[in-house]
């Protein structure tokens, strides 16, 4: 637990964060969190860190070290209620399933406390658990009616239209820009008087991230001929690094796509400015980190319109991960490159760390 504490006469707040390991775009935005020095200076401030799993395989996983520390946050939460008394709390919760549960043990302790808690929720899934299960719907509500939250944006209200909080405030997620100001251009490899681009491919290896859709998108391009690298970065999952293996060779794609393993910090930096398209079939996100590292990179993206995607790189039909577009891109470098520094320019405008940490003190001096 990590101590704060600047005047007695500043508003106390209690941050409990998510913070890694594992590195996820929830523990990551958390971690920006605390860097927001300006927030530190204006409140006196408390902070929590909820952590786990070692590591993103783990994260289903039931055993003693995960009770005993989730024993160990309670205690430090309700001591701190008790001791620190906060006006407000921040809290991240798990949306569904046990994840929830365990979480709402925390929000059990700030309603009998009777603290006023700002929610900031960073995924989906609340009404559809709500509409397949009453005792969620039950709990949802007590947790979530006539409190403050926050969304990623206005596209996933939806999900929120069954309860009855407060207020809800939109604040879109932010990463820090790089130091270059000018879009690197398209990266091109020469290979037999044809130009050959270089894919990218980052996400944890959730089962709804799309790889089964990637290996297949990026088999038809093969089939037809189309020169082309992809990298593929994340950590293992619901899909392993050997079943992936097995897709790649199974569609004779050994060649051409490559799997690094988990990538991080400049590394990930890198791998970024080695490529020019970001292909992203995800069928369920909210606002991936992945897709801004892409923005702020200058590449140009294809991925499905789900969750706050189309706030980020727009609702075109010509940015959807489909054959047809991937091969536009291949056969078209100067497109690749307009795409991309369209999606730079959106991102220095809307999606900067700064517009997120004003934004986010803006709501706690309400």
């Amino acid at each position: 637990m990590f101590y704060y504490e600047i005047s007695n006469t500043m508003k106390k707040l209690l941050l409990l964060l998510k913070l890694p390991p594992p590195v996820t775009g929830v523990t990551r935005m958390c971690s920006a969190v605390l860097e927001n020095n300006e927030l530190f200076q204006r409140f006196n401030t408390r902070v929590i860190g909820l952590s786990y799993a070692k590591d993103v395989k783990s994260t289903g996983e039931l055993n003693p070290v995960k009770f005993f520390r989730l024993l160990l946050n309670i205690t430090k939460t309700k001591f701190t209620v008790l001791t620190f008394w906060p006006d407000q709390v921040y809290f991240v919760p798990s949306l569904t399933g046990a994840p929830f549960l365990r979480d709402f043990l925390f929000i059990l302790i700030m309603k009998f406390f009777r603290r006023k808690i700002i929610f900031h929720l960073h995924g989906t899934g609340l009404k559809d658990a709500a509409q397949k299960s009453k005792f969620y719907k039950r709990l949802y509500c007590f947790s979530f009616d006539n409190s403050e939250i926050i969304t990623l944006s206005e596209k996933l209200n939806y999900d929120l239209d069954f309860l009855s909080p407060s207020k809800i405030h939109i604040l879109p997620n932010g990463i820090a820009p790089l130091l270059e100001t000018a879009p690197p251009p398209p990266l091109l490899v020469k290979v037999g008087g044809e130009e050959s681009q270089k894919l990218l491919f980052v996400s944890n290896f959730y089962d709804y991230k799309g790889i089964p859709e990637l290996i297949e998108l990026l088999t038809e391009a093969h089939k037809h001929g189309y020169d082309f690298t992809c990298t593929i970065a994340g950590e293992e999952n619901n899909i392993t690094s050997v079943a992936l293996r097995q897709l790649i060779d199974k569609n004779g794609l050994t060649k051409k796509v490559k799997y690094v393993g988990s990538v991080i910090g400049d590394n990930l930096i890198e791998l970024y400015k080695q490529s020019n398209i970001f292909v992203y079939p995800t069928k369920k996100d909210a606002m991936p980190l992945v897709i801004l590292e892409a923005m702020r990179a200058g590449l140009a993206i294809l991925s499905n319109p789900v969750g706050a995607i189309p706030d980020m790189i727009g609702n075109d039909p010509e940015t959807l991960p489909t054959p047809e577009n991937l091969i536009s891109l291949l056969t078209n470098p100067d497109k690749t490159r307009k795409l991309g520094e369209q999606n730079r320019k959106i991102f220095e405008q809307n999606f900067t760390i700064d517009k997120f940490n004003s934004q986010l003190l803006k709501i706690f001096v309400r």
